[in-house]
């Protein structure tokens, strides 16, 4: 998974497993991590400390103890995919482009744009939304095919047994 992949990847950046714990500081309250407002103005971007925050609230109203593997596994798919944005990459000196073995795309924006088609398909799938109209709203399944080849370019980024197992004959 992508969210296993960027954890091993991290995990060797920073060389310690409980970094979502430990290295909390040199990331989710890190300097390039800003953010700009409705006017434009540049402030801290709190993304992963307060995902981190409510995952931990919700551990501990939960009388679970906070560990790394407790939060790995609370944390959405949209966190996970707020480390390939562009300052996420510069903070990680590119360690989350580690995690993917085949990328989906030549150029961060590339890959970025990549990952934002499939986490908009997700929601749409989540959210009992069709995934198979075009944008004049008939059925099209050209727009189908292409939803499943975002998706399997993704997987196939991930592990290159994957990529095989995808593949199409030809």
């Amino acid at each position: 998974s992508l969210r296993n992949a960027l954890d091993r990847a991290i995990t060797e950046f920073f060389d310690d497993k409980e970094w979502l714990i430990t290295k909390r500081s040199q990331f989710a309250y890190h300097s390039l991590m800003i953010q700009r407002d409705r006017k434009g103005m540049p402030g801290p971007d709190m993304y992963f400390a307060n995902k981190l925050t409510k995952a931990e609230r919700w551990l501990r109203l939960n009388n679970k103890l906070v560990t790394h593997g407790k939060l790995l596994s609370e944390m959405t798919f949209g966190f996970w995919l707020k480390f390939f944005d562009t300052n996420s990459i510069k903070m990680l000196h590119a360690a989350p482009l580690n995690a993917l073995i085949n990328k989906p795309a030549k150029s961060v924006n590339g890959i970025q744009q990549h990952f934002r088609c499939i986490h908009s398909l997700r929601n749409r799938i989540a959210h009992h939304e069709p995934i198979c109209f075009n944008k004049a709203g008939k059925i099209c399944l050209e727009t189908l095919a292409n939803n499943e080849n975002i998706i399997i370019k993704g997987l196939g980024g991930l592990d290159a047994d994957i990529k095989l197992w995808t593949d199409k004959p030809k």
